[in-house]
């Protein structure tokens, strides 16, 4: 956390009721997609030889080494900035997910260009 302070960047500390709440939400379903903002990636890149960690692929690994995924686990590629970005649909108010709004979730030119054309 003296890391990120250094860099001017809020600490944020893990859910302790994550998996407990994903399990709950999840329920007996045999397909999970995970998602968070930004994405992430499990594959190499000139930038990241380990990948690009992310809070849904950190929560992922952290659901599947509870047992709570049984069945299919899949990672949003891209995250959701890249899906409302690209123009997914979202639940909620009507028009509250629209990009027209120039808010949160979609922020034009949030998504940091990466080396790799899987992280575009």
């Amino acid at each position: 956390q003296i890391a990120y302070a250094a860099q001017g960047v809020q600490p944020v500390e893990k859910n302790k009721n994550f998996v407990a709440d994903a399990k709950e939400a999840i329920g007996g379903a045999e397909t999970v997609i995970v998602a968070c903002a930004s994405g992430g990636t499990m594959v190499e890149t000139e930038n990241f030889p380990l990948g690009q960690a992310s809070r849904s692929l950190l929560g992922a690994a952290d659901l599947i080494t509870a047992g709570v995924i049984k069945g299919k686990a899949y990672h949003l590629k891209g995250g959701l900035n890249s899906w409302f970005k690209e123009g997914g649909e979202g639940e909620g108010k009507k028009g509250a997910w629209d990009d027209t709004s120039g808010r949160v979730p979609f922020v034009p030119g949030y998504s940091v260009e990466q080396d790799a054309e899987e992280l575009k």
